[in-house]
């Protein structure tokens, strides 16, 4: 965590935490602030706060459409996946237990979503 609070204040942004149920968290870009929800484990605010670092790194907003919000949301995670995941560490962990994204994430002290997009990401880059 203290990788992902220095990487926030280097470039300006803000962390809160409050007491959030329907979201994990979310950037509000006009206050460069990350708000995470302090219910969440250390697992879960660790791979939101990545998570939310990467609609910072990408200047998202508030998403016109559907269709755009899924295209942030997934390129946030694979922004995260890529910050958090060593591909070295991935590729022990799966030979270590197996392919399961669940497994994987637990090895890795990632979200299994986090699991999900880096195998994308590879997999566009294979």
């Amino acid at each position: 965590m203290n990788q992902l609070f220095a990487l926030a204040e280097s470039q300006g942004i803000t962390v809160q935490e409050a007491e959030l149920r329907t979201f994990r968290g979310f950037y509000v870009p006009a206050y460069r602030t990350v708000v995470l929800s302090s219910l969440l484990n250390e697992v879960q605010k660790r791979s939101t706060f990545a998570h939310e670092l990467g609609h910072a790194y990408y200047g998202d907003s508030t998403a016109p459409s559907d269709q755009v919000a899924e295209f942030q949301e997934r390129r946030a995670n694979e922004w995260a996946a890529e910050l958090l995941i060593d591909p070295y560490e991935y590729e022990r962990a799966e030979t270590l237990y197996g392919p399961h994204p669940g497994g994987l994430a637990q090895a890795l002290g990632v979200t299994r979503e986090l699991v999900e997009a880096f195998r994308m990401t590879f997999a566009r880059c294979a």
